[in-house]
């Protein structure tokens, strides 16, 4: 029964609708995304962008824009003592891809991520270290984010 449903459906036409969540549905695009302020930050979208095999060139049909990026942190708990116990560290960015010869954006967002660890007021040069660290993993799992976006997105539909 099954092997003749089977059959019935493909004969008929009948195909499962998925999305290559490796293709960004573009092989070219030019990379918009200000260094000076986020270096680490536009490096893992570079990588992110060569490992799904999009070549970045500046004459590229679509554009992709990284713009008001943001890095807060603020207190998440105390401890009795009325210290900081806990911080919260927040990276926000807005991003979007256009046709280059365009000015109307085909697709625009914001995300962000957000990270808690402890500190220790003892422990100050430990405090950066790991603080540097929360920031690249925040800035890889913003880059991942943005090629996640991506893929889902059907261009020119």
């Amino acid at each position: 029964i099954a092997i003749s449903i089977s059959l019935t459906l493909q004969g008929c036409g009948f195909h499962v609708r998925t999305a290559d969540l490796d293709s960004l549905g573009f092989s070219e695009v030019s990379l918009s995304c200000d260094k000076t302020s986020s270096w680490d930050l536009c490096q893992e979208l570079e990588r992110e962008l060569a490992s799904h095999k999009v070549t970045m060139t500046k004459d590229a049909l679509f554009e992709l824009r990284v713009f008001s990026i943001e890095a807060k942190e603020r207190v998440f708990t105390l401890n009795q003592d009325a210290t900081a116990d806990e911080y919260e560290l927040t990276r926000s960015l807005k991003f979007s891809l256009k046709e280059s010869a365009s000015d109307e954006s085909q697709y625009t967002n914001e995300i962000s991520a957000r990270r808690i660890y402890r500190h220790s007021s003892s422990e100050l040069l430990a405090k950066d270290r790991e603080q540097a660290a929360i920031t690249k993993a925040l800035d890889q799992s913003l880059a991942q984010e943005i090629i996640r976006q991506l893929t889902l997105i059907r261009i020119g539909n």
